[in-house]
Order: structure tokens, then C-alpha cells, then sequence
């Protein structure tokens, strides 16, 4: 018998993400407060893990963007066909739009890219943790060195070294210039950022 899981969350309490593993991790369904609808297949049966959003963050897209055009296209460890892990959240709007920084810090590496992956990553000290956001065309203007705000625009979206145009998102521990190995790579180098980004303001879930 193939077990069906019915998710609730009350208007008041936020958005809401289940997942199938344990630690909000693995295939992953969103719902906005109030709504009903079937999970998708992947998590009709065993699932182990829900996280509620925090009434008042900004949704993780809108602080990429900067507006509600963006939308998640793959989650933290969010390969379901491709070999490996998945170690960033992937958000994606038209080509072009800008990007802004998530989080402030040091920028302590820059790769255009050129006909490949292009790497931006900025080092928060406080923090001890480094943002590092791919595939996306880095300002010009902008140095290794050079201190970054969070809300500062710091790039276009583009699709350097991936297939469409998208930004992946990815939060490390300690000083990271490149992000975690993921295609055929299968031990998760980041932890579950889930909690990292509702404590900077952002809740991820919920087009």
C-alpha cells in the first residue's frame, strides 16, 4: 500500500517545505500558507522531514532579484536523475536581470567564465562562512578585495557553464574560493542550508 502524506499549514503560522529524508534534505515539495494539493511522487512515501518558513522573511529569490520574477528551479541537494549531490540552490530568471548579493562580505574570488563556469565568491568574516554564486556574469567593476554589501548588485544572470540561465546559490562553512565537487561526487561537503538562510532573513520555499 503506497502511503499518502497530507501536509498542513495554518495562514498564520507561514510558508512550508517537506522533504523525503531526514534534516530537510532530498526531494522537496513547497506550499504556501493555506494551500492543499498532492506531493509529488518522490515523497509520497517515508517522508521524514518539514520545515516551516519564518512569518517575514523575504522569499530567497526575491533577494537575488530584487523582485518577484525569480523562482527556485533546483534545491540543496536536488539531484533526482543527474549522478552526485547538488550543494546550492539553483534560482533562475531571464538573462540579464541583475543580482545582488545575499550576504556581505570580501569578494576572495572572480571567474567569468568565459566559454565555462564562472565562479563569484564572497567571504563573510563574522560569519565564517563564504557565498558563492555560479554561472551568473560577475560585474566588471567588481574586485577581488572589495568589500560587498548585502543588497549590492554584483552580477547578471547567464548561463556560464550551464545549460540555461540560472544562479546557483551555495553557502559554505570557513573560506571557500570554488564551490563543493557535485556531478559524480556523492558526500555532501556543505550542511543543510535551510537554517543559514531563515536566520539571514530568507525563507526558501514558496512560488
Amino acid at each position: 500500500m503506497i502511503k499518502q502524506r497530507r501536509l498542513c499549514v495554518e495562514p498564520q503560522v507561514g510558508p512550508g517545505d517537506d522533504f523525503y529524508k531526514s534534516d530537510w534534505s532530498g526531494a522537496i515539495d513547497s506550499f504556501i500558507a493555506g494551500k492543499k494539493g498532492n506531493l509529488r511522487v518522490e515523497l509520497k512515501n517515508e517522508n521524514a522531514s518539514h520545515v516551516v518558513g519564518e512569518a517575514g522573511n523575504d522569499r530567497l529569490e526575491y533577494g537575488l532579484y530584487h523582485d518577484d520574477g525569480g523562482a527556485i528551479t533546483a534545491y540543496f541537494d536536488g539531484y533526482l536523475i543527474t549522478p552526485g549531490r547538488h550543494e546550492g540552490i539553483d534560482i533562475a530568471r531571464s538573462p540579464g536581470s541583475a543580482v545582488y548579493a545575499l550576504v556581505a562580505g570580501t569578494v576572495i574570488h572572480k571567474d567569468e567564465g568565459g566559454g565555462g563556469l564562472s565562479t563569484l565568491s564572497i567571504y563573510n568574516a563574522d560569519l565564517d562562512v563564504s557565498i558563492i554564486y555560479l554561472h551568473s556574469d560577475p560585474l566588471d567593476g567588481l574586485s577581488v578585495g572589495e568589500h560587498v554589501d548585502r543588497g549590492q548588485r554584483i552580477a547578471s544572470e547567464a548561463s556560464r557553464g550551464a545549460g540555461s540561465a540560472h544562479t546557483h546559490v551555495e553557502m559554505r562553512p570557513g573560506r571557500h574560493e570554488l564551490a563543493a565537487p557535485s556531478v559524480d561526487d556523492y558526500t555532501l561537503s556543505n550542511p543543510i542550508p535551510t537554517t543559514f538562510w531563515m536566520n539571514r532573513g530568507y525563507n526558501i520555499c514558496c512560488q
